[in-house]
């Protein structure tokens, strides 16, 4: 007799009775039954074992074993052993620096030997995903390689391994030019496969961060740009003298978009010059003058430099006035530079005067604000004053001389 034993069924005659003395053997018993196993088991053999040449002379009984043939078997705390010799062990190790997406560290399989890779993925073996413990670092890959898709399987541990989501791109020759926007540019590293470039410029009038003209990283492309944001990498613009960062070049993208998608990757900042003050007005200064004056832009500072580089400082007045006091007089000649800065302002362009000799056209300088001709005239008029009053002593002295005589 013939048992189907568990996990399977037998199709067919399964008893037989047969004469002890017709001297036939198992293999006269024809036909055998059919053996069916149950889902994921394979028969193995009959036991006691089935010889086909064994002289039938006593009651016999074969009963079916089965092998369990389940292609892919994930090992769990319920499921720990090897069914049996027929599979191999393949392994995923997230190591202590990761974890996968069920916050667990290791994934194990018990996969049937001698079927490809592919079959394996087809019938339960899941490729997990790893991810670092913080941030800064991404899933990179397993090491070793996973097999391709029509290799065999074997026992494996594949371990994960971790790259950083950022990595600041720097020049083969930093003695050399950089021009990370220029694809061709030989001095700029390739892109690292799996990133996208970003690359931060700082323009004219100013620097990134206080020190750089141009910023360049490398980011994990399946990274949206919140992580940009909140790893901060937009660079701070500190702008020159006289010049106001006003904003970039284009908006930067929302926080859910991924960087693979950014179909734009370079960022320029953008400036304000500053326009220049007005130039001041410096009045005529003579080689006996001990105050300069002149005229510039309410409350402003005005600057006032001599041949020597000696500077001196001063503040215009509510109506734009400015007078600074000397030591001595000047020497005829002296070259005098005055400039304006006004608030918000570049410094003027300079007002250059000469200190000019002493004469008719020129009165010392006495601290007020008034014009040449003012001082001309009021020259002319002592002048005149002191030749009337001449004449009138010079009358009188006759008088007193015609009287006497």
């Amino acid at each position: 007799s013939f048992n189907k034993g568990d996990h399977g069924s037998l199709l067919g005659n399964t008893s037989y009775y047969v004469n002890p003395k017709a001297n036939k053997k198992l293999n006269d018993l024809a036909p055998l039954p059919k053996i069916i196993p149950d889902t994921d088991y394979i028969f193995d053999k009959y036991s006691p074992i089935f010889n086909g040449d064994t002289i039938i002379n006593k009651d016999m009984s074969f009963t079916a074993t089965y092998l369990y043939n389940k292609k892919v078997i994930e090992i769990t705390p319920n499921n720990p052993n090897k069914p049996n010799d027929n599979y191999v062990r393949i392994s995923f190790n997230a190591t202590n620096m990761g974890h996968f997406e069920d916050n667990t560290t290791l994934k194990s399989y018990y996969v049937l030997k001698n079927i490809t890779f592919k079959e394996a993925k087809d019938n339960g073996l899941l490729i997990p995903k790893a991810y670092y413990n913080d941030d800064t670092k991404s899933f990179d890959s397993y090491s070793p390689s996973l097999l391709n898709d029509n290799d065999s399987v074997f026992d494996c541990d594949y371990i994960a391994t971790y790259t950083d989501n950022i990595k600041k791109v720097e020049p083969k020759d930093p003695s050399k030019p950089f021009n990370p926007e220029d694809t061709n540019d030989s001095n700029t590293p390739d892109i690292t496969k799996g990133y996208k470039r970003l690359i931060f410029k700082s323009g004219i009038g100013g620097l990134l961060n206080g020190k750089d003209e141009v910023l360049v990283y490398d980011v994990k492309e399946d990274l949206t740009w919140a992580y940009i944001n909140t790893k901060k990498l937009i660079p701070n613009i500190v702008s020159f003298k006289y010049f106001i960062f006003t904003n970039w070049d284009k908006n930067f993208p929302s926080d859910n978009t991924v960087l693979k998608d950014l179909s734009d990757n370079i960022f320029t900042a953008l400036y304000q010059e500053l326009p220049k003050s007005s130039k001041p007005s410096v009045d005529p200064i003579a080689d006996t003058d001990k105050i300069i004056t002149g005229k510039g832009s309410p409350l402003s500072e005005i600057e006032i430099t001599f041949e020597d580089n000696t500077t001196i400082t001063t503040k215009t007045d509510d109506k734009g006035n400015y007078q600074v006091k000397l030591d001595k007089p000047l020497k005829k000649d002296t070259k005098v530079i005055i400039i304006q800065k006004e608030d918000h302002k570049k410094p003027s362009d300079p007002t250059l005067t000469t200190v000019i000799h002493k004469n008719i056209k020129t009165l010392p300088n006495t601290g007020s604000n008034t014009t040449t001709t003012t001082n001309i005239m009021a020259y002319m008029m002592m002048i005149i004053t002191t030749i009337l009053l001449s004449l009138l002593l010079s009358f009188t002295n006759k008088q007193t001389s015609f009287k006497n005589k």
